[in-house]
């Protein structure tokens, strides 16, 4: 009522047969990512592993990536310490500590309870072997990690 702003519309959704519905983000949240936009061109503090990777959700892409089962296929390990802890390309990532990752949105879900410098428990499939690597997560900077 005193026209202060609350919070910014980010999605809406809308048709024929149903209500509309908004999906808001606070401006407490807004002020925070802007200011680190521009302060640092990107948004600080978000947890990456530090790979390049495919989201495996079809049948069709796990014939096509020569793998088992749904997961993140690694297609380019770009962190030194994910390289130094043995993740390697190829491996399928298939949890994250106690979280099932059959996704890349599993995958970011599981690593926004974690932070940057946080050391995580990766189960990885090389080939039909299940292997499990700690990875010390990097802050996410580019698109690319």
């Amino acid at each position: 009522t005193s026209g202060e702003l609350i919070a910014i519309v980010n999605a809406k959704s809308s048709g024929d047969n149903v209500e509309g519905i908004g999906f808001a983000i606070p401006t407490r949240i807004v002020r925070t990512v802007v200011r680190d936009l521009i302060t640092h061109g990107y948004v600080t503090g978000r947890p990456s592993i530090g790979i390049k990777c495919v989201s495996i959700e079809t049948q069709r892409y796990m014939m096509y990536y020569k793998v088992n089962d749904y997961g993140v296929y690694v297609s380019e390990v770009i962190n030194e310490d994910a390289i130094a802890a043995g993740l390697q390309a190829e491996d399928l990532i298939v949890a994250i500590e106690d979280s099932k990752v059959a996704s890349f949105e599993d995958m970011k879900s599981a690593l926004n309870r974690f932070k940057p410098g946080d050391t995580v428990t990766l189960t990885v499939l090389r080939g039909r072997e299940k292997v499990n690597l700690k990875v010390t997560l990097i802050e996410k900077n580019t698109v690319n990690n």
